[in-house]
């Protein structure tokens, strides 16, 4: 099949899959006008991979084309008796009339996501090899989840073991591949290419809901579009500032002081004599996620810098990992708190008054339907990309707790009882998914899950009798919030618990960040366009609803003085572990003496506290919005009654985003994650991936509620998010011609072709693998470092070898002996002269296949080749590569 019709088979297939959750999405997202079109094409892979996942998992379905069929067919079913059922029945419009209604709205979404997917496999097919950073690991998973009977899927790179990493991403790549006719090789770059397109739909998506929610006319589509359109650059396309910084300094528009104080890696030398495009051998664009720099208390680069990826520059690197998969997905539970949200203004007619009794009236009217659906939904986030679930419960959970407190006054501790929610919710997520990771066995999981129920069972009660007997509402409301949250987390837990149970990490709880706050040139490279977007918004905003200088310096420093006692406190807790004060040591010792350390770390934090003051500043301003929004006269401009025909706000929705987003990219200025890496590298990776989307979503509300202000404001708002986003735009559109060379050169769609030219022998090998084995018997090939040619052959097949990449082995399972074993034994395997030895390894490891090429002889010398000549049967031989057969009965 030639690469246009594969491309145009994926496309169809995801068409399908939307359509056989359409019904579904259209009773789910009833309060969003796209009424989850935008989010059907997701929502459609994921609802179809996680049944198939769940009955084979359970050992009901085969890991086959049937299954798969077998899976969407009872979705189908499930979508359309969901549809029939809903609440409303035939007073609510149809389907049939909304499509027809808003054929506008599909035409476009529609146009958007063909045309997104055609570029982007336009554009990886001018370099579709899978080789180069992780790409080969991202592929073995692929194949392995094509290619195992059950799930989990075995381990490519350990045999005998199941993926210990959130393989549900490769897993619906493998079954949108299987229902294509796409080969591995082939699915990876395709994949590459939906994933592109769903989250510009995403964004697209949720930027339409938000502006045709909030206009009084939705027939008036030309505006929603037009900006969930921006909406979709915002959060796909545009890159951070670091594009145009290299235009900048190639050409020497800029003196070199000023590159030597931005301090950017790379480009903080002198600009060059004479301009040369692209600079640094064509991979110029890679310095984009790395413009963070952090340095020791002694001034020099720490060996392991920050990541900043944003999702454009995912999808140029090409690797297809879970925090890339999961993006369109995160649009789907974002449409579903916005859904809710918005729910909640036709929910407040009716309610009692009572705590209880608004809770049993959100889950009457959410509808066991959707809150079942949106657990799932949510709880693949947990499965997709494990970091992502706890930042997006607590959007949804936080969108839950704003609807509520659209009904009631609000009193000073607003601030502090409210959001207790969110600590408790993150630590009883923690707690939780620490015990399942550590993995000594799911009992701990459970006893823990059970004891943190019976605790937020009492808070609630406890908070119940508060509000009855005094009338401390926000007291009460924390209660219920808790359960609320709860409940989805243990529902989001509990739908991909198969999962949770058998996975294995290397996180191991917070240490401090003690010498490296984010100085503010660099993080404003990072997120400059949103976070002038946003600030202009915020005081718009704080001028609008007349809240006062003193109230916002207040609240800010109140903040500044809670975040100060919390890291004095966390600080002072940390020092009595061992991991910190390990750490602790290793900077004292750099300094010539804690004394010293202390000193020369506070001088740091002192020089360089605006990242930190900026972040508080956009917290404080969405505290004292909300406490001006929520107050008896705030309600009452905004109630539905007082305004008959008004739209819903959304405003309090975006200040949540906005929120959220200042959160995560603040926590790193103080704390990390410990894992591998010993430093902030991950943690600020993970953090301000998800801000990317946050901040790039409400900066888009934002412009729009700007543009809606007279006269000469509107203008320079225009003017200025002209050039802002055009500043972001620049990256996108240099780094494109440099990786395709200027849309040059051959072309095609197949990730593993150029191995045909420069690694034939290997070529050939896989090829007759791929024809000729069924199952996952194991193999034995060379074992090699990280990022090199070794495990190339289960990589390319999913077949389990021995041993693959031993480093990321550690980084998914955390402290484990295994690699360590089995690296000396797959050496004495190839290059033992004792055949007993040799076959008492083989049987240990069950090996039915071993590999005897290029990489084997020169990493293991010619006594493989002669000895497994003699001893073992050969079925295949070309190239300079022998596959040998080993029966072991």
């Amino acid at each position: 099949m030639s690469d246009l019709l594969m491309a145009v088979a994926w496309w169809l297939v995801l068409q399908i899959l939307s359509l056989t959750v359409l019904p579904l999405a259209f009773r789910l997202f009833r309060w969003l006008p796209d009424r989850g079109y935008a989010f059907s094409k997701a929502m459609g892979v994921l609802l179809v991979t996680y049944l198939f996942w769940l009955l084979n998992s359970l050992g009901f379905l085969h890991n086959s084309a049937g299954g798969i069929l077998f899976a969407m067919g009872t979705v189908a079913l499930f979508s359309l008796w969901a549809l029939r059922s809903r609440p409303g029945g035939a007073d609510e419009e149809s389907l049939g009339q909304w499509a027809r209604n808003n054929i506008r709205l599909i035409l476009t979404a529609e146009l958007l996501f063909a045309a997104a997917f055609g570029l982007w496999a336009l554009v990886r097919a001018y370099y579709p090899e899978i080789t180069a950073t992780e790409k080969p690991m991202d592929l073995a998973f692929i194949n392995a989840a094509a290619r195992s009977d059950r799930f989990p899927p075995a381990d490519p790179w350990l045999s005998g073991f199941a993926i210990s990493y959130y393989y549900f991403g490769y897993l619906m790549t493998a079954t949108i591949a299987r229902l294509a006719g796409a080969s591995g090789s082939v699915a990876f770059n395709l994949g590459l290419a939906w994933q592109f397109a769903g989250t510009l739909l995403g964004g697209f998506g949720i930027l339409y809901n938000l502006v045709a929610a909030s206009q009084k006319k939705r027939s008036r589509l030309a505006r929603p579009i037009g900006f969930g359109l921006l909406g979709s650059v915002l959060v796909g396309v545009m890159g951070n500032l670091e594009g145009l910084l290299e235009v900048l300094h190639v050409n020497a528009i800029l003196p070199a002081r000023f590159w030597q104080w931005l301090d950017i890696q790379e480009i903080a030398a002198a600009p060059p004599a004479l301009p040369a495009w692209p600079p640094r051998g064509g991979w110029w664009w890679w310095r984009a996620s790395r413009v963070i720099h952090d340095r020791g208390l002694d001034g020099k680069s720490l060996g392991l810098q920050p990541i900043d990826e944003f999702p454009f520059f995912s999808f140029l690197l090409g690797d297809m990992h879970p925090h890339v998969l999961a993006l369109p997905f995160v649009f789907v539970v974002l449409g579903l708190a916005l859904n809710w949200w918005l729910g909640s203004w036709e929910r407040d007619a009716g309610s009692d008054g009572r705590f209880s009794g608004w809770v049993r009236r959100f889950i009457r009217e959410a509808d066991p339907v959707c809150l079942v659906v949106g657990a799932v939904c949510l709880g693949a986030l947990g499965f997709l990309n494990t970091w992502d679930f706890p930042f997006y419960l607590f959007v949804t959970v936080g969108a839950l707790a704003l609807a509520q407190l659209r009904a009631r006054d609000l009193d000073s501790g607003f601030v502090v009882e409210t959001w207790l929610l969110g600590g408790a919710t993150a630590a009883s997520a923690l707690i939780a998914a620490r015990e399942l990771l550590r993995g000594e066995s799911a009992g701990m999981a459970f006893a823990v899950a059970v004891v943190l129920g019976l605790l937020t069972a009492g808070v609630a009660r406890m908070a119940q009798r508060s509000y009855r007997r005094t009338g401390r509402w926000a007291l009460g409301l924390v209660g219920q919030m808790l359960l609320v949250g709860g409940g989805l987390m243990g529902a989001g837990i509990l739908a991909y618990l198969p999962f949770f149970i058998g996975l294995r990490s290397q996180a191991g709880g917070l240490l401090p960040n003690l010498i490296n706050p984010t100085r503010l040139p660099q993080f404003l490279v990072m997120f400059g366009p949103f976070i002038f977007i946003l600030l202009a918004w915020l005081m718009g905003r704080m001028r609008h609803t007349r809240v006062s200088l003193g109230t916002f310096f207040g609240v800010t420093g109140g903040l500044l003085v809670l975040l100060l006692l919390m890291a004095a406190a966390f600080g002072v807790v940390a020092v009595f572990t061992p991991e910190a004060q390990r750490v602790l040591g290793q900077v004292a010792e750099q300094s010539g003496g804690a004394a010293a350390a202390l000193r020369r770390a506070l001088a740091i934090r002192v020089a360089n506290p605006w990242t930190a003051l900026l972040l508080l500043a956009m917290i404080g301003s969405v505290a004292v919005l909300w406490k001006s929004r929520f107050s008896a006269a705030g309600r009452t401009r905004e109630s539905p009654a007082a305004a008959p025909g008004a739209a819903p706000s959304v405003v309090p929705f975006v200040l949540l985003l906005v929120l959220t987003a200042a959160l995560l990219t603040l926590a790193p200025e103080f704390v990390y994650l410990k894992d591998n890496f010993g430093a902030r590298m991950n943690t600020v990776f993970k953090f301000y991936y998800q801000a990317w989307i946050l901040f790039a979503v409400a900066a888009g509300y934002a412009l729009y509620d700007l543009l809606q202000r007279p006269g000469l404001t509107r203008w320079a708002v225009a003017v200025g998010a002209t050039l802002l986003i055009s500043s972001g735009l620049a990256y996108p559109a240099l780094s494109i011609l440099t990786r395709t060379r200027g849309f040059s050169g051959e072309t095609g769609l197949d990730g593993m072709a150029y191995m045909a030219d420069s690694h034939p022998a290997d070529h050939a090998a896989i090829r007759w693998l791929q024809d000729n084995v069924a199952g996952t018997p194991v193999i034995l090939e060379a074992v090699g470092g990280q990022y090199s040619w070794g495990g190339r052959i289960s990589a390319h097949t999913g077949l389990p070898t021995v041993l693959g990449w031993a480093g990321h082995e550690l980084q998914w399972r955390g402290s484990t002996a295994e690699p360590g074993i089995r690296e000396p034994d797959v050496e004495t395997l190839y290059t033992s002269r004792l055949w007993p030895q040799t076959q008492e390894l083989l049987d240990k490891y069950g090996i039915e296949y071993v590999i005897v090429g290029p990489l084997e002889v020169n990493t293991y010398g010619q006594m493989a080749a002669i000895k497994f000549d003699r001893a073992l049967e050969t079925v295949f031989q070309a190239d300079g590569v022998t596959i040998y057969q080993w029966n072991s009965q």
